[in-house]
C-alpha cells in the first residue's frame, strides 16, 4: 500500500512537471509570436514613415525586415513593390523616358497601398503626360515647318520651333528641333 502511494505520488509529480513544462513552452512560443508581431508592426510603421518622407532606401530596408520575419507578409511585399516601382518611375522621368514612365505610373496606381505616395505619383504622372503631349506635337511639326519654309514664312517657322526649344525633352527630340532650326537658318 505504501508502495502504491509512492508510485501514485511519483506519477502525480511527473504529471505536474510535464504540465509545468508544457505551460512554460507554450508561454515561450506565445512570447516569441508576440515579439515577432511587435517587430513586424514597428518595421511597417517605420517603413511607411520613411516612404512618406521620400527616404526610399530606408523604407525598403524596413519592409525587407518584415519580409525576413514573415516571408509571405502581403503588406510588406506590396510596399516593397510600391517603393521599387516609384524609384523606377522617378529614374525614368529623370532620364526623360516618358512613355515607359507612364506605364510604371499606371502600374503603381494599381497598388493597394498607393495612398502613401499618391500625391507624388499623380503630380509626376501629370508632368509625364504633358511631356508626352509635347513630344507628340513635335512629331507633328515637321510637315508644318517644311510648309512654312517652302512658303518663305521663316518667322512663323522660327516661332513654331522656338515654342519647343526650352522644353525638358529627350535628346532625340532636342536634336530634331535643332535640325529644324538649322534648316530654317539655311533659307
Amino acid at each position: 500500500m505504501v508502495r502504491v502511494r509512492a508510485v501514485k505520488k511519483r506519477i502525480m509529480i511527473g504529471l505536474a512537471i510535464v504540465i509545468a513544462i508544457t505551460i512554460v513552452v507554450t508561454l515561450g512560443i506565445g512570447g516569441i509570436k508576440v515579439a515577432k508581431a511587435n517587430k513586424i508592426s514597428t518595421s511597417l510603421e517605420l517603413g511607411i514613415k520613411y516612404l512618406t518622407e521620400e527616404k526610399y532606401d530606408k523604407a525598403k530596408e524596413e519592409f525587407l525586415k518584415v519580409k525576413s520575419i514573415d516571408n509571405n507578409h502581403e503588406k510588406a511585399i506590396e510596399l516593397i513593390k510600391l517603393t521599387d516601382d516609384y524609384v523606377n518611375l522617378e529614374g525614368l522621368y529623370e532620364d526623360k523616358k516618358y512613355v515607359l514612365a507612364l506605364e510604371i505610373a499606371s502600374k503603381i496606381k494599381e497598388n493597394k497601398y498607393l495612398e502613401y505616395i499618391e500625391e507624388r505619383v499623380n503630380k509626376l504622372s501629370e508632368y509625364i503626360e504633358e511631356n508626352i503631349s509635347i513630344i507628340n506635337e513635335i512629331n507633328n511639326i515637321d510637315g508644318q515647318i517644311d510648309k512654312l519654309i517652302s512658303e518663305n514664312k521663316y518667322e512663323e517657322a522660327i516661332s513654331l520651333i522656338s515654342e519647343y526649344l526650352g522644353q525638358d525633352l529627350e535628346e532625340e527630340y532636342l536634336n530634331k528641333l535643332n535640325i529644324l532650326n538649322k534648316i530654317r537658318c539655311m533659307h
